[in-house]
């Protein structure tokens, strides 16, 4: 059976982030993720699913060494930005209003999670069951078991999903 501090399930952006995050903190990690993301070409078109990412997630992505990758692909900075639930509830920032250049970048999800996944090689305490998907879980005391539906069992402290 395969121990691991902390096991994430989804590698996704965000779940690969975490997945990064512990691994380079020394912890040993498993992820488990149903398909590898698709690689990048300068010539696919854009993905419709895309996230306006602040300064500070781009500091994140920095500290865990995904920014070079994930910004050499497509980003797209942004200097305004509006929100609202009603007409009258609007919420407007500008970055000329706090001395920035942006406020941060419309970036793919995709590209995020590439970026990332880019880093795995090279973590020693991250271990990656792709493809494979999670069949269950039970939660105990001292350690939770995972059972994923190639057979594989894990046994990790923490599991997030």
């Amino acid at each position: 059976m395969n121990k691991f501090d902390i096991a994430v399930v989804g590698g996704g952006m965000v779940g690969a982030a975490i997945a990064l995050g512990f691994a380079k903190q020394g912890r040993s990690v498993a992820l488990v993720e149903g398909a590898r993301p698709k690689g990048y070409e300068h010539s696919q078109p854009m993905d419709i699913r895309v996230s306006a990412i602040s300064q500070t997630s781009v500091d994140l992505l920095k500290s865990l060494e995904a920014w070079e990758t994930t910004s050499s692909m497509r980003v797209c900075p942004y200097r305004r930005l509006e929100t609202w639930e009603h007409p009258e509830c609007r919420t407007r920032f500008n970055a000329e209003d706090v001395n920035l250049p942006q406020l941060g970048y419309i970036v793919e999800n995709r590209l995020i999670q590439l970026g990332l996944w880019e880093q795995f090689e090279q973590q020693s305490s991250l271990s990656l069951f792709c493809p494979d998907k999670l069949k269950s879980i039970e939660f105990g005391a001292e350690e939770n078991q995972i059972a994923l539906e190639s057979g594989t069992k894990l046994t990790a402290n923490w599991v997030v999903g």
